[in-house]
């Protein structure tokens, strides 16, 4: 049940981190529009930076980019999923917690089916050893998003 947490908070913060350098970035432009540039550089700079991690080369990362980046959109499709089945309200009634139990475990058992298809298909054009650097960069990269969005200026409640 930790899991599901951290990935609602992950996808949380990286919704608030996203919104925050569009306005520190681009000022005052619509926000959809912000949103979307923003988008697009914190996916090229994950690109670069798994890129790296995994010490892709050129033939491997013309087969791998995408296949993940189809592997990232199924994951945000199973994250809406849960937001729109989810009922995260502090008070609840045990129906209530019941029915948000059983959707943390389909999210989660939907999550682990995609990664081991995915893990699969990865396996296709990279070695063992690189797939679990993969693993690991994904990770990393997420570590280091979170501990900018925690440093940065401004933020409320420190």
């Amino acid at each position: 049940m930790k899991n599901i947490w951290n990935y609602v908070s992950l996808f949380l913060l990286v919704g608030f981190f996203t919104a925050g350098l569009a306005n520190d970035a681009f000022g005052q432009k619509p926000a959809g529009e912000n949103r979307e540039k923003v988008r697009e550089k914190l996916k090229a700079h994950k690109v670069a930076f798994i890129t790296d991690k995994v010490q892709l080369t050129e033939a491997e990362a013309e087969k791998f980019w995408p296949m993940y980046h189809a592997y990232e959109e199924e994951k945000k499709s199973n994250r809406e999923d849960i937001f729109e089945k989810g009922n995260l309200k502090k008070e609840m009634t045990e129906q209530e917690a019941e029915a948000t139990l059983k959707n943390m475990m389909e999210f989660k058992s939907k999550d682990l089916d995609l990664e081991k298809k995915y893990i699969s298909k990865f396996r296709t054009v990279l070695p063992a050893s690189k797939v679990v650097r993969l693993i690991r960069a994904e990770k990393e990269f997420k570590a280091n998003m979170v501990e900018k969005i925690r440093d940065r200026p401004g933020r409320r409640g420190r």
